[in-house]
């Protein structure tokens, strides 16, 4: 599935504002990072961590979730990498892989478009400015140890960069958690059902 980076970048904004009621209205529409506000001295790179796999089975369960395992077509079906799961013949759940899952792959996912970024925020493609800061969309839900191990990671592999993003935000679509790159501590905000409602209107 390939997704709408423009509305990621948009949704990324908007998740923000809900968690951390700041002022985003004089950042401007940019490239590399996303999103710049030269009077704050402010930038925003918005990353999405997922697999072309993640996707496909993400949009398999968008279109296909509550109907019949029929209705998705045979060939899809054959080819499926994953597992289907089905309660009276309609689709329940969706796996996108077969046997045991590792529970921090997630994570790894989340610190490799990290690292690329940070590739990127050190390139002469980026506009760097005082204050860096990266949106990550992480594919399923975070809990603490989560983001410890996500903390140990970045640990490792942030050394070897001179630019680093001074505030990561971790974003699972049940909360937003911001690392603050100076100590590796994070807040976490866990969103109201409401709210997360009203990010998907």
């Amino acid at each position: 599935m390939l997704y709408d980076k423009l509305f990621d970048e948009i949704y990324a904004l908007l998740a923000i504002n809900k968690a951390y009621p700041v002022s985003l209205d004089n950042l401007v529409k940019g490239e590399h990072p996303d999103w710049q506000d030269t009077h704050a001295n402010l930038g925003i790179e918005v990353v999405r961590a997922m697999t072309p796999h993640m996707g496909y089975v993400r949009s398999i369960w968008n279109r296909y979730h509550g109907q019949d395992i029929k209705a998705i077509p045979l060939n899809k079906r054959k080819g499926f990498k994953g597992d289907f799961f089905t309660h009276k013949g309609k689709l329940v759940g969706i796996s996108d892989n077969k046997g045991l899952v590792d529970g921090t792959n997630h994570i790894t996912l989340a610190i490799e478009a990290t690292y690329k970024k940070l590739e990127l925020l050190n390139s002469s493609h980026f506009h760097v400015f005082h204050r860096n800061e990266l949106f990550v969309f992480v594919p399923f839900t975070i809990d603490d140890s989560d983001l410890d191990l996500f903390c140990e990671k970045y640990q490792k592999v942030a050394g070897k960069f001179i630019y680093r993003f001074i505030n990561i935000y971790l974003f699972d679509n049940n909360s937003l958690t911001r690392v603050l790159e100076k100590d590796l501590s994070f807040e976490r905000y866990m969103y109201l059902e409401e709210q997360a409602s009203s990010l998907n209107q």
